[in-house]
């Protein structure tokens, strides 16, 4: 016997999200091929400033965008607080529709699931961090499940006063079919490419420091062939140019600019290793897409996805954040590793993407679903 899933078997999922990405749409058009659910994404707003994308997304979900009046959508939150069979997924809780949507939600009872990428672990003073940390807790006690990005994630989202039978690990997803290596007859013998992408604010990025540890890599091993091309816009571009010029790295390293998602692969599949230096990444997506497309990845050991996915000295090396030295060290054992060394690390960082496929994303949310209909039919 074939069954067949009416709409009203399924679960409505509600996703709110900051803004449309290529990194949620690829997740988000699985899930719509989930029997058990229907599903809807909701913006907070179209676009941000520090993620320029300009290519359209399209999608195979339906998609709203939040109607703010006096900053918030009331008819969206009343919506929400009326309709039956729906699980409602909040990621971003400072949007303050979201926030209140979260804070009703918990008062009345009703299921909902918060999501987030690796928490950080600084306190801040002041009455109003008080107060925002006094209702966070009190939203992590009445979540239903809190998603978070890694291992790392975990980690701090239990430090933070997320109860530990909430938490499920939900890293972002990545397209592994799109991201894909090239041969290895395609690439440079002559030189070696580090690569990076990312925004340039050395404040978070760390850039600064990749460009310091690339000028005692020139000085004190002449004979090494590199290069370094770094993709990006932000506040701290014509910084990076001065300290360029000031290091006398002008041959060796590029600014590139803004590129686009359909831009990335051709750019990874350019470079023979990825660099990601930044000072804190929750889970920076950046080391998922290189990895998945055969690359070795140096990395800070403050970066959430560099933690979770690198095996230090297999398929890449991680650094201290924010030590010139330590990051220096690691360029020159990957500069000294033979061809062959290096292909061996990219195909083990391919491997390890292919384990975090966009299936293991579909059974968890599938798990949820399930959990969902069964405290709901008690």
């Amino acid at each position: 016997m074939v069954e067949h899933n009416t709409k009203a078997d399924k679960v409505h999922i509600v996703w709110c999200s900051p803004h449309p990405t290529h990194y949620n749409a690829y997740l988000f058009d699985h899930l719509v091929e989930i029997k058990t659910i229907d599903f809807d994404a909701v913006y907070f707003s179209k676009t941000l400033t520090k993620y320029p994308w300009k290519r359209v997304i399209e999608s195979k979900y339906r998609v709203t965008y939040l109607q703010k009046f006096l900053g918030i959508d009331w008819t969206f939150i009343w919506n929400r607080l009326t309709a039956s069979n729906e699980l409602l997924v909040i990621a971003g809780w400072n949007e303050p529709t979201a926030l209140i949507l979260a804070l009703c939600f918990a008062l009345t009872g009703q299921k909902f699931i918060l999501y987030s990428d690796t928490p950080e672990l600084k306190e801040r003073k002041g009455l109003k961090f008080w107060l925002r940390k006094f209702i966070l807790r009190f939203l992590f006690k009445k979540t239903f499940k809190f998603f978070v990005t890694g291992k790392q994630g975990l980690i701090n989202a239990e430090l933070i006063g997320v109860p530990q039978c909430k938490l499920i690990n939900l890293p972002f997803a990545t397209n592994i079919d799109f991201f894909v290596p090239i041969s290895a007859e395609q690439k440079d013998k002559d030189a070696i490419h580090f690569i990076s992408s990312g925004r340039l604010d050395n404040s978070h990025k760390a850039y600064d420091i990749a460009i310091e540890a690339f000028e005692r890599l020139k000085k004190q091993f002449p004979q090494y062939n590199f290069h370094y091309s770094l993709a990006g816009d932000g506040p701290d571009k014509n910084k990076l140019e001065s300290l360029i010029k000031a290091k006398g790295l002008q041959k060796e390293v590029s600014l590139l600019g803004w590129l686009e998602a359909v831009d990335l692969l051709p750019f990874y599949q350019s470079g023979d290793v990825f660099l990601h230096p930044s000072h804190f990444d929750p889970f920076p997506n950046a080391v998922l897409e290189a990895m998945a497309c055969g690359l070795p990845v140096i990395g800070s050991n403050a970066a959430g996805s560099v933690l979770d996915r690198v095996v230090d000295g297999e398929s890449g090396y991680i650094h201290q954040d924010n030590s010139v030295p330590d990051l220096f060290q690691k360029l020159s054992w990957m500069c000294n590793q033979p061809i062959e060394g290096r292909l061996l690390m990219g195909k083990k960082a391919r491997e390890m993407a292919e384990l975090w496929s966009v299936s293991y994303h579909t059974r968890v949310i599938e798990g949820v679903v399930h959990d969902y209909k069964k405290e709901m039919s008690c």
